[in-house]
């Protein structure tokens, strides 16, 4: 990916990062390949592009770079209480 990017862009300064994996599953459904999926994905995915990343970041020069982490599961739990904070 991050090939396509440097071929079309030049070598990034910035990387937002949203891996997301998320599976609903109970005693009941659970499976180890579930969690190899989860690992795979949300850590192993995520450390080896912001590890490329940043030796891609150091050879072309950069020094105002930045990596964004961001979660977005929060879609799959649809009875979090998600509400705006009240001002005090």
């Amino acid at each position: 990916m991050l090939d396509r990017v440097e071929a079309a862009l030049g070598t990034p300064s910035r990387l937002i990062n949203n891996a997301t994996y998320e599976r609903h599953v109970s005693v009941d459904t659970f499976a180890t390949e579930i969690l190899r999926r989860h690992y795979l994905v949300n850590n192993e995915g995520t450390l080896g592009l912001t590890f490329a990343f940043i030796e891609r970041y150091k050879r072309a020069g950069h020094t105002d770079g930045r990596i964004l982490f961001m979660v977005s599961g929060a879609r799959m739990h649809p009875t979090w209480p998600i509400s705006p904070r009240k001002a005090p």
